[in-house]
């Protein structure tokens, strides 16, 4: 009995193992890629015919049906009445913010560096530029001015 069980798992891995050498020898046809001809173009023009052609704002709808989004029928009009926009709630005054200290690179910029202790990270920034979604705005004697999402944040020196 223990011979017969042997010998079917050898002829299970020798009829596997002759198969599998089968699929590599035979060459078996694959289908031709098709190449792009040089008269195609690379990018291909989408016509609108069915676009709103009153060129006012469009319905929340419509935007989210060009992200592939199909949101449930509204009960109601749809239509933007203003655009939607960050508004700038004024300067605050932050602890979570922490100013960390400058290094001055060898080409004269000054990078300042900034703790963010709710996200645990530092941003490191230079006057004017957006590194993380923060942007260093202004630095005055006593304080630097971030931005953020549209608010300002005051951080002490």
């Amino acid at each position: 009995m223990r011979n017969l069980k042997n010998n079917l798992i050898d002829i299970i891995f020798l009829s596997s193992l002759g198969l599998l050498l089968l699929l590599i020898i035979i060459p078996w046809p694959f289908p031709q890629i098709e190449e792009k001809s040089s008269q195609e173009l690379f990018v291909k023009r989408v016509e609108f015919t069915d676009r709103d052609k009153s060129g006012g704002d469009m319905s929340l709808a419509q935007c989210a049906f060009l992200f592939g989004v199909r949101p449930p029928k509204p009960s109601g009009s749809t239509r933007l009445s203003t655009p939607l926009k960050t508004v700038d709630t004024g300067p605050q005054k932050v602890s979570w913010l922490k100013y960390i200290g400058l290094i001055a690179e060898p080409d004269g910029e000054k990078k300042y560096y900034f703790k963010d202790t709710r996200a645990s990270r530092v941003i490191k920034l230079s006057l004017g530029q957006t590194a993380q979604g923060w942007t260093l705005s202004e630095i005055s004697a006593s304080h630097f001015s971030l931005k953020n999402e549209g608010k300002t944040f005051l951080v002490e020196k």
